[in-house]
């Protein structure tokens, strides 16, 4: 049973945030390390965190003669979003946040002084870039692992080329969308026992 316990209080995480194709098989449990050859580590992400926004439109319906409640309520759209800021600069990144994959970029080997160079090229996309994401969140042996079997590149922000101030940043806004064959967002919770009284 719950009651007052801090020892239940959760914050401090540490993350680990992995792209891959859409609709993917993923890790058996929370615990499985991500197939590197299926999910790549997009590396370290500023300490602006990562936000998880859920928004739901409601249907309330009112009785005449009842102000106070209403008698009828219906879930008539929900929407989920992903937001953070990545701070490594790798092919993977600026793929995702130029909505193309990296077969689409084109790179030469360094040569006779000449250094090494990826290329791509700024094409109007008639679709959302669709990817799908692992979150792992860790607070020492409590870990939160997030699993999105089909995202959308909803939003990216500004980039701010200084010579001072912060880092280069790429910060992405993702919609989550039903995957393949009706796939649902899933999550594990390492370490967390489930309790026996039932709220339904």
């Amino acid at each position: 049973m719950a009651g007052k316990n801090t020892a239940q209080i959760r914050g401090g995480f540490v993350p680990n945030i992995y792209f891959g194709p859409p609709n993917p098989t993923f890790p058996v449990n929370g615990h499985v390390e991500p197939d590197d050859e299926t999910f790549v580590n997009v590396g370290l992400n500023t300490d602006d965190g990562i936000t998880f926004g859920k928004s739901l439109d409601v249907q309330r319906v009112k009785a005449m003669g009842i102000t106070n409640y209403p008698v009828y309520t219906r879930i008539t759209s929900q929407e989920s979003t992903i937001s953070f800021t990545l701070m490594q600069t790798s092919s993977e990144v600026i793929a995702a946040f130029n909505r193309i994959t990296t077969a689409a970029m084109a790179t030469t080997a360094a040569a006779s002084g000449v250094p090494q160079f990826l290329t791509i090229t700024d094409v109007p996309a008639s679709q959302p870039a669709q990817y799908s994401l692992i979150i792992d969140l860790e607070d020492g042996i409590y870990k939160n692992r997030k699993c999105y079997p089909t995202v959308e590149v909803a939003d990216t922000g500004d980039q701010v080329y200084t010579t001072t101030g912060d880092p280069l940043g790429y910060q992405f806004t993702f919609d989550v969308v039903l995957g393949e064959d009706g796939t649902l967002p899933f999550q594990y919770w390492e370490n967390v026992v489930k309790d026996p009284f039932p709220l339904a």
